[in-house]
């Protein structure tokens, strides 16, 4: 059993995809307070939501998704498929806990999109400030 290193592919003020590639028994861990952005800062507790998510793997490849103690989503990894959830919803299960994918069976390629929903604020002040903001402090 093997820990699994996300790579994050795309990773914007609202939404980030993360690519999971591993055998059977390795374990993927999304850490969700790391998600800011060089533009961000995490802040509070971190809420993530699985807005789609991809697959591809051999026969018989598992795949689990756990949100602290609660398993979210189990899905065989089998070919090539997945679901964006665009029809208005996504899965806020557990959305303040990290991610962990356990793959079992055999190997699979696993990409989740994520939407930061709160604890995530912008570093960037605008160019306009009132007359009791302290120009030398951004994101306050």
């Amino acid at each position: 059993m093997a820990a699994i290193t996300p790579v994050i592919l795309k990773n914007t003020d609202h939404e980030v995809v993360v690519k999971a590639t591993g055998v059977a028994g390795d374990t993927c861990t999304i850490d969700i307070s790391t998600l800011a952005t060089a533009n961000q800062t995490q802040s509070g507790t971190a809420k993530v939501n699985i807005a789609g998510i991809r697959y591809a793997g051999q026969s018989g490849s598992i795949v689990a998704i756990t949100r602290g103690a609660t398993t979210v989503m189990t899905y065989e990894a089998v070919g090539v498929d997945g679901e964006d959830f665009a029809a208005g919803w996504v899965d806020s299960q557990a959305n303040d806990a990290d991610l962990v994918l356990t793959l079992s069976g055999a190997a699979s390629t696993t990409w989740l999109t994520l939407r930061k929903q709160e604890g995530f604020l912008p570093n960037i002040e605008t160019g306009a400030f009132g007359a009791y903001d302290d120009e030398t402090q951004a994101g306050v």
